[in-house]
């Protein structure tokens, strides 16, 4: 019906943005139409999808990371990487209570070579950090450690209360683990008062056996998603053929 879709060119005569979801849930479909055959991504989407295995073992993620330029903010639109901006995964972490943690070898790699983009660590493995204390999991890469984290924001409350969860589960944190990670903020210098003035603060309750349950749940969901994803790609395949 005229209204249910708002189609727009997408350049600078449409600059837009949406307010931070406080409450519930916002799904968004992006989509972009264009007469030129050469952009169609279609068959390059089907045909990356089809090499992906639902082996649980299968380190490969979905989605995958965009490139750095896509996550950066600057008010300056001239400005470089780390230079009066930010990484907006790594701001919606940060504003959330969360250090991210990089193997020693990763950063000083990244310290010692000026060539290599700091920027390049958010999409490598790492662990999440919070008061002084550090998860043993490590994600596959800041997008995977956010997609978490939101899920535990969401999510803990739920499933605590369904699942009547009281049992003492062993949360493995490393204490002592500066010894073999450091934190990415020592190469990542982010300007975290732009961060704090752009994103409104959260505050809630936070418990790392929560968070272990938290996890496990968020395994069985990727999983479903992941596989009823996979399972419609013949569909996706010949409709791309008959098209």
């Amino acid at each position: 019906m005229a209204g249910d879709a708002l189609i727009y060119t997408a350049d600078d005569r449409n600059v837009h943005s949406v307010d931070e979801v406080m409450d519930g849930e916002r799904l968004t479909l992006t989509l972009w139409f264009t007469r030129d055959s050469s952009y169609d991504e279609d068959a390059k989407l089907v045909a990356l999808l089809s090499q992906i295995s639902l082996d649980s073992q299968n380190n490969t993620c979905v989605p995958f990371p965009a490139s750095n330029h896509m996550y950066w903010y600057s008010p300056d639109p001239a400005s470089q990487y780390g230079v009066n901006g930010f990484d907006v995964r790594w701001a919606r972490l940060h504003i959330l209570g969360y250090s991210l943690y990089s193997d020693h070898d990763r950063i000083q790699k990244s310290r010692s070579n000026s060539s290599i983009d700091p920027l390049d660590l958010l999409n490598q493995p790492m662990r999440l950090g919070r008061d002084g204390k550090v998860f043993e999991m490590k994600f596959h890469n800041n997008l995977h450690a956010l997609q978490v984290v939101l899920f535990y924001c969401w999510k803990v409350s739920d499933l605590k209360s369904s699942k009547g969860i009281e049992e003492d589960i062993q949360t493995t944190l490393q204490q002592s683990s500066h010894e073999e990670v450091s934190d990415l903020n020592t190469v990542l210098h982010f300007d975290s008062q732009l961060v704090e003035a752009f994103f409104c603060e959260d505050r809630f309750t936070f418990d790392w056996n929560d968070f272990s349950i938290v996890i496990a749940a968020w395994e069985e969901y990727v999983h479903r998603l992941r596989k009823e994803l996979m399972s419609r790609i013949p569909q996706w395949r010949l409709g791309n053929q008959l098209c």
